[in-house]
């Protein structure tokens, strides 16, 4: 039996097709938002300013019972430390917004030594 190309193409694209679907649903699994604030300090804010700050920030995720992890650090390519960066994994959109509405968080961003924020949210992908 002599097979035709294009019955060929067709037959594999039904193979192919509901692995494409598969790959295209799987993107975000576990429902998760990772919610990352990039603060960066003014200049010349003391170091006990700088981790008054890391503590709010952290006080502000242990506050929140929908918060599932928390991280932070520093700008290794920043020389002076300025720029800490704070990684909080909430289940979603919503959580983010009332994260950002308690009255801890609210405390965290409010520092007079904080100069501006960059605020990242994407989902978590695995």
């Amino acid at each position: 039996m002599k097979w035709h190309p294009s019955i060929l193409t067709i037959y594999g694209l039904f193979l192919l097709l509901p692995c494409l679907t598969i790959a295209q649903t799987g993107k975000n699994t576990s429902g998760q938002i990772k919610h990352v604030e990039i603060v960066t300090f003014q200049p010349g804010t003391n170091d006990s300013i700088k981790h008054a700050v890391d503590k709010l920030y952290r006080k502000a995720s242990e506050a929140f019972p929908n918060v599932s992890a928390y991280d932070w650090g520093w700008d290794l390519n920043d020389n002076k430390q300025n720029r800490s960066i704070y990684v909080t994994t909430v289940n979603s959109t919503g959580d983010i917004t009332k994260y950002n509405a308690s009255a801890q968080h609210q405390l965290a961003t409010k520092s007079k030594a904080i100069k501006n924020i960059t605020t990242i949210d994407y989902p978590v992908n695995k």
